[in-house]
C-alpha cells in the first residue's frame, strides 16, 4: 500500500485536471516494485490541502473513507 499526500491534484479527481502523468514518484516506485515481484500494489492519495484549505476536513475525510474501503480488501 501506497500512501501519498500532496498539497496539489495530481490523481484525476473530479472537477479537476488529469496530472497523474506528473505524478511520476508513484510510477516510479510502482515500476521498481514490479521488478521485484511485488504485483499487488495498491495506491491512496491524500491531496489538494494546499490548494484549497477551506475543505481540508472534507479532504481528510475522503481520504480516510478511502483507506478503510482499500484497508478492507488489501
Amino acid at each position: 500500500m501506497h500512501l501519498q499526500s500532496a498539497g496539489g491534484f495530481y490523481a484525476n479527481e473530479p472537477g479537476h485536471p488529469d496530472l497523474r502523468q506528473m505524478n511520476m514518484g508513484n510510477a516510479y516506485l510502482k515500476m521498481n516494485l514490479a521488478i521485484m515481484g511485488v504485483t499487488d500494489y495498491q495506491s491512496l492519495f491524500v491531496e489538494g490541502m494546499d490548494n484549497e484549505p477551506e475543505n481540508t476536513p472534507k479532504l481528510q475525510q475522503a481520504a480516510f473513507a478511502k483507506a478503510d474501503q482499500l484497508g478492507s480488501t488489501f
